[in-house]
């Protein structure tokens, strides 16, 4: 099962970054079934739910459906609970980004401001550089 979950987000992430939409759609659709199966190993799965919610908010940023909104707060609160679970800042802090671009999106800029600065500040207070530097 692991092997198999390990080979589909790694395809799924290819398809990801593609320009047709098609490609997004399939890789949405594979992210989706992945999160739903047992978790095999807890990152990969967390990995998984970072990258769906990314997409959802490409989406978002395209079609303005303000009901995709409903379907990426659950995922938040999942990559939250997991996040706390294992003591990961890291995912902690990838979180809070999230909740960052979908503020931005919102045009709350206050409050995305508020979550980029504590994303930015859980990256750095646990040396997470790279994280750190990508939310500059």
């Amino acid at each position: 099962k692991l092997m198999s979950q390990l080979y589909r987000v790694g395809k799924t992430y290819i398809l990801k970054t593609s320009l047709r939409a098609k490609n997004r759609v399939d890789a949405e659709s594979i992210f989706k079934s992945v999160i739903d199966e047992e978790i095999q190993y807890h990152a990969l799965t967390v990995f998984a739910l970072v990258n769906l919610c990314d997409l959802l908010i490409t989406e978002l940023k395209i079609t303005n459906d303000l009901d995709i909104l409903d379907e990426i707060k659950p995922l938040i609160s999942r990559l939250f609970y997991i996040a706390e679970e294992q003591r990961s800042f890291r995912w902690l802090a990838e979180t809070t980004l999230l909740q960052a671009k979908i503020a931005l999106i919102q045009m709350k800029t206050d409050e995305a401001r508020h979550f980029l600065t504590q994303a930015q500040r859980i990256a750095e207070e646990h040396g997470l550089k790279l994280l750190a530097l990508k939310m500059q």
